[in-house]
């Protein structure tokens, strides 16, 4: 570096960075995503991608400013990209010689080839830095600084580096040993389970063995059970044919019996049939008896109910004229209670009529001390609006301010009020270097963030 010394903030210089020509003489820079995968990987969270712009356009030069901290890290990722440029032939040494020593803006007012592929770069120098940007307006309060000094940085970052991973290295050390015992406690178990293991397959065999001889016996005995049920079911098949002999014996002496007895049952059943005609006949005549008697005796019953008819409407009639009496009565008494009733409610009327002409001469009362009252205010207590510095009655609205609680400006001013500023906020914004500004209270300069309440302009707050 010139006189022991590098830009600072570390910056490397990026040269052919044009994307486009959007008007003769005028081009656009290529963005950091149009940038070389090598070189996303290099800035990836430790530089800021800068194109250079004048009145013409892009002036086909980019910084990359790397972090500036006093360990010198970031020199070290520059010093990384810078020598990458160099490896591939693209260093300062190859740009000065393509542009013939030219450093002037004629010199880059059109790219000598165009395409991500055709990208120089280098480290920044005082001479580069006075040159593209001598008001730091792309690379904010660059200064020069001692290379020694850098250095020191450096490698005070590097011991420190080397500490720690002497450190870790140490840890892992540590970590090393520690898993050695693991695994010798580890192959211990394992040869107390295959131990172990034999021991049970040992168990299994004899266990086996000795299943293999209760198999042999068992399979004895259930031979010599199924000869026995062989015997015991041939047995059983011939007393099961005695039996079926003996069934069909008794079979037929039932069937015998059976022809007997039906012949006895169609016997009695005519006995029967002619005892229960008999019977019917004999009852026959009874219910043409119990007929006459029943007709009788209705005769009889008839003649006494309306007798007993007579005696029930007499006394009706006597019961009938009673209640009569005693409704007559509870008439009278009602008709009583409301005349009563008629002469309290228009006592009641007469007392609240009275009341309400008191209530309404005192309501006329104070409505003429308020209207003494609102003719007296002055123009302060009346109000003035912040903006247009009218009165509020010309409005009729005020508007609350929800986060200063002021009530100063009509309602329709503070919508114009507000509506200007979030203008002049976006036109801010699309400034290069603008900054937002907040819409705030015209009285006490405080910014609005809450919804705007609107009230009659009367209510003084």
């Amino acid at each position: 570096m010139q006189d022991a010394e590098v830009v600072w903030p570390p910056t490397v210089i990026l040269c052919n960075t044009f994307l486009k020509e959007q008007a003769p003489g005028n081009w656009s820079s290529l963005g950091k995503q149009q940038l070389p995968t090598k070189l996303l990987m290099l800035m990836d969270g430790k530089a800021k991608y800068r194109p250079i712009y004048n009145k013409y356009g892009h002036r086909g030069m980019s910084f990359v400013v790397f972090g500036g901290d006093e360990d010198g890290e970031g020199f070290r990722d520059a010093e990384e990209m810078a020598d990458s440029f160099f490896l591939q032939g693209k260093g300062l040494y190859e740009w000065e010689r393509l542009i013939g020593g030219r450093h002037g803006d004629e010199a880059w007012c059109q790219p000598f080839k165009q395409g991500i592929e055709h990208i120089y770069g280098y480290m920044a120098r005082k001479v580069d830095m006075e040159r593209l940007d001598p008001r730091k307006q792309f690379c904010k309060s660059w200064r020069m600084r001692a290379l020694e000094e850098v250095k020191k940085g450096v490698k005070r970052r590097q011991r420190e580096g080397n500490d720690k991973t002497e450190s870790k290295l140490r840890k892992l050390e540590q970590d090393k040993d520690e898993v050695l015992q693991l695994i010798e406690k580890r192959e211990q178990e394992r040869k107390e389970v295959e131990e172990e293991r034999a021991k049970a397959i040992e168990s299994l065999e004899k266990r086996a063995e000795k299943h293999r001889t209760e198999s042999a016996l068992l399979r004895e005995r259930i031979s010599k059970i199924s000869a026995e049920q062989q015997a015991a079911e041939s047995e059983y098949e011939a007393r099961v044919q005695s039996l079926n002999t003996r069934v069909q014996q008794i079979d037929e002496a039932t069937r015998l019996a059976a022809k007997k007895f039906r012949r006895q049952v169609e016997k009695a059943q005519a006995a029967r049939q002619e005892e229960l005609r008999k019977q019917e006949e004999e009852l026959k005549s009874k219910d043409k008896k119990q007929n006459m008697l029943q007709h009788e005796f209705m005769k009889i019953q008839t003649r006494n109910f309306n007798l007993f008819l007579k005696e029930k409407n007499a006394e009706l009639l006597e019961k009938v004229k009673e209640v009569a009496r005693l409704k007559a009565q509870k008439m009278e008494e009602l008709d009583k209670l409301r005349e009563e009733a008629t002469k309290t409610m228009e006592e009641m009327h007469a007392k609240y009529r009275a009341d309400m002409q008191e209530v309404d001469a005192a309501d006329d009362q104070l409505m003429n001390q308020v209207n003494a009252n609102e003719n007296n205010e002055n123009d302060e207590a009346a109000g003035i609006c912040a903006v247009c510095h009218c009165p509020f009655a010309e409005s009729g609205w005020r508007a609350v301010l929800p986060d200063c609680k002021h009530a100063t400006t009509c309602y329709d001013c503070w919508e114009e009020h507000a509506a200007y500023l979030r203008n002049k906020n976006a036109n801010d914004m699309k400034k290069p270097g603008g900054k937002q500004t907040a819409v705030f209270c015209p009285s006490c300069m405080t910014p609005v963030k809450g919804d705007v309440i609107k009230i009659p302009w009367k209510i003084y707050f």
